[in-house]
């Protein structure tokens, strides 16, 4: 009479959150190692062994959300887990009801330029979610708030400044900048308690006048953009508005955006030689390039910096603008 061996055998298998796996006499559910007898019918013993992976559907935070020099709302996030890509959602006109905004590739930068918004006009609400490579949703985050300041001219040259607190992460105190007849000129004005929401700036210098409020986490928990300074809306009492370059003939493309690393400036109506300062998410300064009125286009290399989202700025007697560029 023959006997056959019993028959021993290894499945590496993997199942998404919530599934289980259940071929060759197995019922689990969780990542683990596991052994299971089988018997033929000719009364043979068979060892399976199965070794299972269970992929989490795992949630994301936002970590803060701030605003550019465009007055455009930036929404930063930590990646943790390895997923597909990440939902983002913004209220629409019903209160409560989050629409999606845009859908980001875990292997792109952890942040994203919300480009149709206009943080002068009002606050904006966020969540976010992650989507694991079964295509499952994790549930939506906690929301964050964006701030929204408002001023209107008191007696004289004083100056009252309102706005809603921002919603999201803890912070005990609100700095406050102030800037005459220039968005560069913003500068520190004051720190006020966490409790307040409105300021009186006093006898203020005459000219156009710039405010901004910054809020500080308490936690510097801020990982993606390296910066725990969350900023408000740019509010200020020139009618041309910021960044409006309508009086001039100048105009300026920044391409591919976004980009592995390498783009182009076009620049056209230039009338003489203009400065271009390239700065990282935390206002540093880490390249600067002269740009002449013969040269239309001026190549930025930043293959060599890490994703996210850098400002590129040209200046000169009849421009001062400042363009995003996203580097993934």
């Amino acid at each position: 009479m023959f006997a056959n061996p019993s028959y021993n055998d290894t499945i590496f298998a993997t199942i998404c959150q919530g599934e289980t796996y259940t071929q060759y006499g197995f019922n689990e559910s969780s990542t683990g190692f596991y052994t299971q007898n089988l018997q033929t019918s000719l009364g043979c013993d068979s060892i399976v062994n199965l070794s299972l992976d269970v992929i989490p559907l795992s949630s994301t935070e936002i970590e803060m959300v701030t605003v550019d020099d465009n007055n455009n709302n930036v929404i930063i996030w930590n990646k943790n887990e390895i997923v597909d890509h990440y939902n983002i959602y913004r209220e629409g006109a019903v209160m409560g009801e989050f629409d999606l905004l845009a859908t980001v590739p875990y292997e792109a930068a952890s942040i994203y330029v919300d480009t149709n918004s206009n943080s002068m006009v009002k606050a904006y609400l966020y969540k976010i979610s992650s989507i694991n490579t079964c295509s499952n949703e994790s549930e939506l985050s906690s929301l964050h708030k964006t701030m929204h300041l408002t001023i209107s001219q008191g007696m004289g040259n004083n100056w009252n400044l309102i706005w809603t607190p921002y919603v999201g992460v803890n912070y005990s105190s609100y700095n406050i900048y102030r800037g005459i007849n220039s968005l560069d000129s913003l500068e520190y004005l004051a720190t006020i308690s966490a409790s307040n929401t409105s300021y009186t700036d006093m006898n203020v210098p005459s000219g156009y006048v710039y405010y901004q409020i910054e809020v500080l986490m308490n936690t510097n928990q801020s990982k993606a953009g390296e910066s725990n300074s969350i900023r408000s809306n740019y509010a200020t009492n020139n009618l041309l508005g910021i960044n409006d370059y309508s009086l001039n003939i100048i105009s300026t493309k920044l391409y591919p955006n976004p980009t592995e690393g390498k783009a182009k400036l076009e620049v056209e109506g230039l009338n003489s030689d203009a400065e271009v300062m390239v700065y990282d998410m935390i206002g540093r300064v880490i390249q600067k390039h002269r740009i002449n009125q013969g040269n239309k286009v001026l190549d930025i290399d930043l293959s060599g910096y890490a994703k996210g989202i850098y400002s590129i700025r040209i200046v000169n007697e009849s421009i001062n603008q400042t363009k995003k560029l996203i580097v993934q």
